[in-house]
């Protein structure tokens, strides 16, 4: 291995490693992305504004304290208790009016038979589509849990405090043969490929070994594979056309990764083989025949098949273990990753290791001492970025020895309870539903799309010498730290809202129900049309004909097609939305809150002109939008309280729209004060409201309602082009 090592090092500080540097992109591109680079413009546009449905408000660095919270010591003197009335602090309630200005979603609780039915499916590997609006005891309502977490947010925002409710401990992973990050593609072509000298050509070989993943004592660790030699260079990759293997009978089969190891094959001991029309050499010993049994000169081997025609033309063999070779362990660091990294979609090898196999073929890379830094399941595999989430993020703001003033208010899990309790909010009048529906499909969120989900300042767009757009430099991903390069996540992550005359979140879908049996004859009877397309044969499903169904043939009917859609379809649900135009009113109470505190709530529960706030499900699909109003702000004393029993309410609790402004404002001129002047914006800005600070701009451009940014979703090629994310402020100018 020792020597492998350093035969290695010797061919990448070649003198002609400058040239593969340049070039390195043309030959790691697939056939695939090569021909479609050729006919389809799309995946080569220069910078274009993109609008995701999402935006963010950017993080303060850092995180102001709150004034008062419960075993705070001020001024030397006893801690702070705030479990009993205070005649200094704010005790009270907000009355608030919710108007929905687009549908609004939030899905039902589940009864004790419907919990058990749910149990049962799951159990089955099914699924349970409950799409019932929120309505305990047969009485819609919205729940107050949901206007707490919105709220809590926004006052976290506003009050510049830390920035904890995130998963911060993964690590992600990238793939990026001819990605248009260019900086990010230089680095895994660093990481994958090397260029050597052989026989006086220049040429590209694969820098990974190939192995077993196996566990030992409890350990897990890679047995290396047997390699050849030609002429000095270790090979332990072979590479087979598929055309030769058409007839082979996998072994194993599972997503992504099949192999086969009752395998024999010869090969081309010629390892130089031009490609890109002869422009590039790659090294590597191409399969010429296989066989399914021993035989005079074939060697030994495994086939690994991670991909499929036309999308990869050529596959891996590999040799058996080496038994006489060390067992290398696997850097922890590495598995912890592996085992975190949600957003795999292909197998997961130490999943499949524990299911019960003994070894794993695969591919894996090497660190200085001999320890496996990665390992994956095709030799060009993900490979985990240097920092995790909270790396990204300003120490500060992760201080968790620091109350911040959203803290303070709403609680934490281990010191002191909430002081604001947020009741359901009840509608004022008969409630509006929309007909029942299927829903778009909502993309999940991509952290791994850098250029949108980190700061991006300082990039280049980059041209080759025809004019055509090759890519980005300068783009920072998550190889980069906070404390090094000032590297930073963009913040917190708002939806923006849509215009409900601009609405569209339904969908139609296809069911492969073709086996014939009781769902299709159901379908069939209730005119669902099954369409037979070549070699589709599905039911079509409309939310037209869902209501229709509903309308004429009742709930049990309109259950048994939600079942069928559950067991057919993994990824679409059934829901039934509110319409807009719904109106709800809800209490919010407080106990002992500050000045600054009560005007914190104020402050965001009173948006500025045109501004709306967001609840429930399908916010990126324009769903949630909803319109607060405050109708009362009732502030308690004690003293006439007890003085007399109705003196207290008669006195307080105020119809006078005027006086409840006027108050109002109080409370949220003490906040914006007190937050100017921890940030020190007060002195030129003593004029400016709050909302006209860098940070709550972009907030207010968010929130912004009317009129509202036509977004979308990228598609496939807008990501692939890593256009960078303009600020919301940009986007919707206010």
């Amino acid at each position: 291995m020792s020597h492998y090592n350093n035969q290695r090092t010797g061919h990448r500080n070649s003198g002609r490693y400058q040239y593969h540097q340049n070039n390195r992109g043309q030959f790691n591109r697939s056939r695939k992305q090569q021909q479609r680079q050729q006919t389809d413009p799309a995946p080569n546009q220069p910078y274009r504004i993109l609008y995701p449905p999402y935006n963010f408000v950017p993080l303060n660095e850092i995180p102001i304290e709150a004034p008062c919270y419960p075993g705070k010591q001020i001024d030397q003197g006893t801690p702070v208790k705030l479990n009993m009335y205070s005649p200094e602090l704010k005790t009270g309630y907000i009355d608030i009016k919710l108007t929905t200005l687009t549908p609004l979603y939030i899905r039902d609780t589940l009864t004790d038979p419907e919990i058990q039915e749910k149990t049962e499916k799951e159990k089955n590997t099914g699924r349970y589509i409950n799409p019932d609006f929120f309505s305990p005891g047969e009485k819609v309502r919205i729940p107050g849990s949901s206007l707490r977490g919105m709220i809590r947010t926004l006052v976290e925002i506003v009050t510049f405090g830390k920035f904890t409710q995130f998963d911060g401990d993964r690590k992600f992973f990238y793939r990026a043969l001819g990605d248009k990050s260019l900086d990010l593609r230089n680095k895994y072509n660093n990481l994958f490929t090397e260029s050597i000298v052989y026989y006086g050509k220049q040429c590209y070989r694969m820098k990974c070994y190939a192995g077993f993943l196996t566990k030992i004592n409890g350990e897990y660790c890679i047995i290396p594979s047997q390699s050849i030699q030609i002429n000095g260079q270790n090979v332990y990759v072979f590479r087979v056309e598929n055309n030769l293997i058409n007839s082979i009978s996998l072994t194993y089969n599972y997503k992504n990764y099949s192999w086969d190891d009752k395998f024999y094959f010869n090969y081309n001991r010629n390892p130089i083989h031009p490609h890109c029309d002869g422009s590039i050499n790659l090294f590597y010993l191409k399969v010429t025949s296989i066989l399914p049994n021993p035989s005079n000169g074939y060697q030994k081997g495994y086939l690994i098949i991670t991909g499929i025609p036309p999308k990869k033309h050529m596959q891996h063999i590999i040799l058996p273990p080496d038994n006489s070779a060390t067992k290398l362990p696997i850097a922890p660091e590495f598995i912890e990753a592996y085992t975190k990294d949600k957003y795999r979609k292909a197998v997961n090898l130490i999943e499949l290791l524990d299911s019960g196999q003994n070894e794993l073929p695969c591919f894996y890379l090497l660190g200085q001492n001999n320890e496996v830094i990665a390992f994956g399941h095709t030799p060009y595999f993900r490979f985990p970025y240097q920092y995790k989430i909270r790396d990204l993020v300003p120490p500060a703001l992760l201080n968790d020895n620091l109350v911040d003033i959203s803290e303070a208010i709403f609680g934490n899990e281990k010191s002191f309870a909430s002081r604001v309790f947020f009741e359901d909010a009840f509608p004022i009048k008969e409630v509006k539903f929309e007909p029942i529906c299927i829903p778009k499909i909502l993309a999940e969120p991509k952290p791994t799309c850098f250029q949108f989900y980190l700061k991006q300042e300082n990039f280049n767009q980059e041209f080759d010498r025809n004019g055509d757009f090759r890519g980005y430099s300068g783009l920072k991903d998550y190889d980069q730290n906070f404390s090094n390069n000032n590297n930073i996540i963009r913040g917190y992550k708002l939806y923006w809202h849509h215009e409900n005359k601009h609405l569209d979140f339904k969908a139609s879908i296809r069911l492969d129900v073709d086996k014939e049996n009781d769902e299709t004859d159901f379908l069939t009877r209730l005119n669902f049309q099954n369409i037979n397309n070549g070699n589709e044969n599905y039911f079509e499903i409309t939310n037209d004909m869902l209501q229709k169904i509903y309308d004429r043939n009742g709930q049990e009917a309109l259950k048994k097609i939600i079942d069928i859609i559950s067991k057919y379809d993994t990824q679409h649900t059934v829901l039934t939305p509110l319409s807009a135009d719904n109106e709800f009113i809800a209490r919010i109470r407080f106990e002992n809150l500050t000045d600054v505190e009560l005007g914190a709530l104020l402050f965001v529960l009173s948006l500025p002109e045109n501004c709306a706030h967001k609840l429930g499900m399908g916010k990126p699909l324009g769903l949630g939008s909803v319109k607060i109003e405050i109708k009362t702000l009732f502030i308690s004393d004690r003293k006439k309280r007890y003085s007399s029993l109705e003196l207290e309410w008669l006195d307080s609790v105020s119809d006078d729209k005027n006086q409840i402004k006027n108050l109002i404002e109080n409370y949220i001129r003490k906040f914006e004060k007190f937050i100017k002047d921890k940030i020190n914006w007060e002195k030129n800005c003593s004029k400016l409201s709050l909302w006209d600070h860098p940070r709550l701009k972009e907030l207010k451009a968010l929130l912004s309602y009317n009129p509202a940014p036509q977004s979308k979703y990228p598609n496939l090629d807008e990501y692939q082009q890593r256009h960078p994310l303009k600020k919301a402020s940009d986007l919707k100018k206010i």
